[in-house]
């Protein structure tokens, strides 16, 4: 075998070598810019992502891949027309890239040569698509001014109107756009903009054809310049040119964040705040937004040993989202009197209902993580991790949820709880403070004080209230609150969460997991609402009650919570 594997490695670098070696038609960076300027083409652009995309299975960070989206891509990169096409010049050379730059070419390049080779014309003259990126890599630095007059001489008393993702904002906070004579936008998805291709190029149709068309909206850009050159626009796929030109402003020695702008290859790039802008405002003459997309709601419902209030939990969810697309998923934590067989015997003629049997129970975190993995392979884009006794109450819980996304782009989403009791005022449960140190030292004190008690039968201690924040007297369940901490019997997850994560941190068997995701949450800087505009019933607890029938599993419970805390505090401890 380990012969065999030698042979596919040699063999591959002999192929790698002879194709490194084909003599591509590309015009270099300055002599590209020069034929733009001089022919007034549109280009359109490929990158190494769009390269990758071609080959059928490739997924960018901000675009999924897509059979559409794919054979376009295949299509445009041979046509002969106006439209000029743009490829990797580090095709022929990487030498002029600085160490940076010739790392990630020499990488990519060593199992890509293959793929340009089939997909590109021998025969065509290509434009060299890294003209957008003419600082960060560039080994002589003294060139990038020189590129950057060229770019300016493109749109030199031209009316420009960008297509953009709604994060990205062209040339908002520097001058590169300064010498245009006028600035529109049309505002996109920021993610998975090829889903709305249709409606983007029916916007771009209402644009005057003696307009500048410049694209940023990642491989949608490479093939909307190209329909658009064919419909009598100049349009150009300027990818990163506007992020080049704020490093090169700054002096970056690596990609970095940009302020209020989406930059995908810098550390905590994809957290994007809001402007308050007026021109930047004025300029936008269309949105094309997510809230023009249809989205999927995924309810995940951990079941253990009390069917009765799961069946009474699922059938309120049908109930109440009659015309709503969603999916459920049931996932069984080993529930020792086999429950877990009969809900799938039950749900198994429900193509929207699917029921998982863990073969151990996993606790919360994990067993509610193999629900959240199931249901984003189902394409949900929204969780609602819910508890079994909990029932839905509102036929327009998702438009709610749909609503606050549309505004604040939540990451982590609470409702109101009402409970049995009549207060309504478990969600939420405290603020900030919840995730400090010395909560945490004051919480493992009081559980290891009851453990202690329990287990000697010792007579009650004074009680010590460990509740953060005092929901009730503070009314704090009645009005809208950011950034705090929700109840875990009802959290409902958005895109935004799972461009970072892909559910629970699995440090805890059971209790703390609203405490972590907080403390995650915050690191990141995404928006934990709560809403009390939506609400649910929760019946407090069923599954968890169930374990306090003896004084052994008691026991179990103060264990479980003094370990919890114990990792809280680790983790506290780590992030300060």
């Amino acid at each position: 075998m380990k012969l065999v594997f030698k042979i596919k490695v040699l063999l591959s670098n002999i192929t790698n070598f002879i194709l490194s070696k084909y003599p591509y038609r590309i015009r270099n960076t300055e002599d590209s810019l020069k034929y733009v300027i001089e022919n007034k083409c549109s280009i359109a652009r490929y990158g190494e992502g769009e390269i990758r995309m071609m080959k059928g299975s490739f997924n960018i960070g901000f675009q999924k891949c897509d059979e559409r989206l794919v054979i376009r891509l295949r299509e445009i990169i041979k046509s002969d027309t106006s439209c000029m096409i743009a490829i990797p010049y580090t095709l022929l050379s990487y030498n002029h890239m600085n160490s940076r730059g010739r790392k990630f070419w020499k990488n990519h390049l060593s199992y890509a040569y293959l793929h340009y080779f089939l997909f590109i014309d021998k025969k065509k003259q290509y434009l060299d698509s890294l003209m957008t990126r003419f600082y960060i890599d560039l080994k002589d630095k003294t060139l990038s001014l020189k590129y950057i007059q060229l770019w300016k001489k493109v749109w030199d008393n031209r009316s420009i109107v960008f297509v953009e993702g709604i994060e990205t904002r062209l040339g908002i906070g520097n001058d590169l756009f300064s010498n245009s004579q006028s600035i529109e936008r049309i505002l996109c998805p920021a993610i998975n903009a090829w889903d709305k291709y249709d409606r983007i190029l029916e916007e771009c149709k209402k644009i005057d054809k003696d307009k500048l068309v410049l694209i940023a909206l990642g491989p949608t850009a490479t093939v909307l310049a190209y329909d658009l050159s064919q419909l009598g626009y100049q349009a150009i796929d300027i990818g990163h040119l506007d992020i080049e030109y704020e490093w090169y402003l700054q002096n970056a020695t690596e990609p970095i964040a940009i302020t209020n702008k989406y930059t995908n290859e810098a550390k905590d790039g994809d957290i994007v705040h809001s402007i308050d802008n007026y021109e930047y405002q004025s300029q936008i003459i269309c949105k094309i937004n997510e809230r023009d997309k249809t989205y999927k709601l995924g309810f995940v419902v951990l079941h253990y040993i009390s069917i009765e209030d799961t069946i009474e939990c699922i059938e309120s969810i049908m109930y109440q989202l009659k015309s709503e697309k969603y999916e459920i998923i049931i996932v069984d934590n080993c529930s020792p009197n086999q429950t877990g067989k009969v809900l799938k015997e039950k749900y198994k003629n429900f193509d929207n209902i699917c029921v998982i049997m863990n073969s151990k129970n996993l606790g919360f975190s994990a067993g509610n993580n193999v629900g959240i993995k199931k249901a984003l392979e189902k394409d949900c884009d929204f969780v609602a991790v819910i508890n079994n006794d909990t029932i839905l109450l509102q036929n327009d819980f998702f438009k709610l949820i749909l609503s606050e996304y549309n505004e604040s782009h939540f990451a982590v989403l609470g409702p109101q709880v009402l409970s049995p009791d009549g207060r309504n005022d478990s969600n939420p449960i405290g603020d900030g403070s919840l995730c400090s140190i010395e909560t945490m030292k004051k919480g493992m004190y009081v559980f290891i004080k009851k453990y202690i008690k329990v287990l000697f039968r010792l007579p009650s201690f004074r009680h010590v209230n460990i509740v953060y924040k005092e929901n009730n007297s503070k009314k704090l369940y009645l009005f809208r609150q950011v950034n705090i901490a929700l109840h875990g019997c009802c959290l409902i997850f958005s895109p935004t969460f799972f461009k970072y994560f892909q559910g629970f941190e699995e440090l805890t068997f059971m209790y703390g997991e609203e405490t972590i995701l907080l403390m995650n949450c915050k690191k990141y800087n995404l928006p934990m609402i709560y809403n009390p505009k939506i609400k649910i019933y929760h019946k407090e607890g069923i599954s968890t009650h169930l374990e306090f029938t003896n004084r052994k599993k008691e026991l179990i419970y103060y264990k479980r919570m003094i370990r919890a805390t114990k990792e809280i505090y680790l983790k506290a401890k780590k992030q300060k």
